[in-house]
């Protein structure tokens, strides 16, 4: 398996294992995007920590960002958190973090080195009813 994808009433949780590639983090997307629930959520948590992306490009991330900003059309208040610590993946969410706010997407966007303080940030201003 090269990722989980969790949903709960607020938002998601992605978490990548192994060598996965563009179009794993794609799918993942799709995922999202294609499901009735992804209009009401407030959050994507994407946790690359157990993954090696060594075969991703900095170029390639400018797909989704695209991608996204597209989807934010529909959904206008994601923050999108990105937990990662090998230097590689990092380059690689704050390039997509770059991309994205590039092209004026209205989601807010940050990087963590744990699950704990993304899911903390992701839900700091949350009133679940």
């Amino acid at each position: 398996m090269l990722y989980k994808l969790t949903w709960s009433k607020a938002g998601t949780v992605a978490e990548f294992f192994g060598k996965i590639t563009l179009d794993t983090i794609l799918e993942v997307d799709q995922k999202h995007y294609n499901d009735p629930r992804f209009d009401d959520i407030r959050y994507e948590l994407y946790d690359f920590t157990q993954a090696d992306l060594s075969g991703v490009y900095v170029s390639d991330v400018q797909v989704p960002a695209a991608y996204d900003f597209g989807a934010s059309h529909i959904n206008r208040s994601i923050k999108v958190a990105s937990v990662a610590t090998d230097p590689h993946a990092i380059e690689l969410c704050e390039h997509y973090i770059s991309v994205s706010k590039g092209i004026n997407s209205s989601w807010s966007f940050a990087i963590f080195d744990d699950r704990e303080s993304a899911l903390e940030w992701c839900t700091s201003d949350l009133s679940l009813k």
